[in-house]
């Protein structure tokens, strides 16, 4: 089967972000995404399944931990 992907902004509403943390998953490899010529994002669906069903573990937190429980839920994944 083949690898479907979703743009940036797809991805970022999917998972409730900002263009800094969506960033931040890319730069740390938790999104799996890639420049078009365009400049525009192209990020697979698997990898953003993957991350948001890490975030809903931790949606239900108060909003100040919320960063520091996902990185290390990001860390113990990695």
């Amino acid at each position: 089967m083949a690898k479907e992907f979703i743009s940036g902004k797809s991805a970022r509403t999917k998972l409730g972000c900002t263009k800094d943390f969506f960033q931040h998953l890319v730069e740390i490899g938790e999104l799996e995404a890639e420049r078009t010529e365009t400049g525009s994002w192209r990020v697979s669906r698997e990898s953003v399944d993957a991350v948001k069903s890490k975030l809903n573990t931790v949606r239900n937190t108060d909003e100040e931990n919320q960063i520091a429980i996902l990185l290390a839920i990001l860390a113990i994944h990695n």
